[in-house]
Parts: C-alpha cells; structure tokens; sequence
C-alpha cells in the first residue's frame, strides 16, 4: 500500500511538471528541487505558488522557504495587493517567519549602492512601500 501511495505520488508530481513543459527531471537533491520550484514560480501563473507548494511538500521542504521566494517576487514586481493577500493567507507563526526573512532582503535591496539608476530607484521605493505594509502586518499580528 506504501509502494502504491508512493507511486501515485510521483505520477502526480509528472503530472504537475508536465504543465510547466517538463518531460524529464531527476530530482535527487534539494538544491535541484529549489531550482525547479524558483522556475515554476517563474511562470508567475495563478497556480504557480499552489504548485510549488505541492512540490516542496513531496519533498519534504519548508514551506517558508516558498512563500518567501513568491513574496519577495510579488513585492519587487511592485504587485503590493497580491503580496499582502498570499501574505494574510499564512499562519501567524509563518507569516512572521517570512517577514523577518523579507526585511533582511529587502535591507539589501535598499542598501544597494552600486546600481543608481532611475529604474534602481524606483525599485528601491516599490520595495520599501511593500515591506512597510509587511512590517505593519506583522505588528498587527503580534499583538
């Protein structure tokens, strides 16, 4: 029954990879399985994150880990709304994990000197704007 579960497992994980264009994977380490999961997040489809998910769980990874890679993508897009829905759509515990993961990131971000470009600008803005409303969040969930 074990074998059958496992089996039914990885069908669907084909299965999965197939709509991202995958035919042939080898998955024999995490770091091979991040690297595909950053690629389907990518795609920036609706069910990217929800994919992503599913992989990291077959494979035993943080789902952190996940939801901080589709946030950080949301926030540099400057896609604000979206990023504080998925960020809303985590438990306290893990919503606080990622924020302090997102705040050292975007410390980076804004700490940048070497890019000043008009375009690095911007993009500084659009991630401080993004991590206020995050920290705003998290204070509120702290409470």
């Amino acid at each position: 029954q074990e074998l059958l579960k496992e089996s039914y497992r990885l069908m669907e994980i084909r299965k999965l990879l197939r709509g991202y264009g995958i035919r042939n994977f080898n998955l024999s380490n995490s770091t091979q399985i991040m690297t595909l999961i950053r690629y389907i997040l990518k795609q920036d489809l609706p069910m990217s994150l929800d994919d992503s998910l599913t992989l990291a769980e077959a494979y035993k990874l943080p789902n952190s880990q996940i939801n901080y890679l589709f946030l950080t993508q949301l926030i540099g897009q400057g896609r604000t709304e979206e990023f504080m829905t998925v960020l809303k759509k985590l438990s306290c515990a893990e919503a606080q994990c990622v924020i302090e993961r997102l705040t050292t990131w975007a410390r980076l971000q804004l700490e940048d000197k070497e890019h000043i470009s008009d375009e690095h600008k911007k993009n500084q803005m659009v991630v401080a704007q993004g991590m206020v409303e995050a920290l705003k969040y998290m204070h509120i969930i702290q409470k």
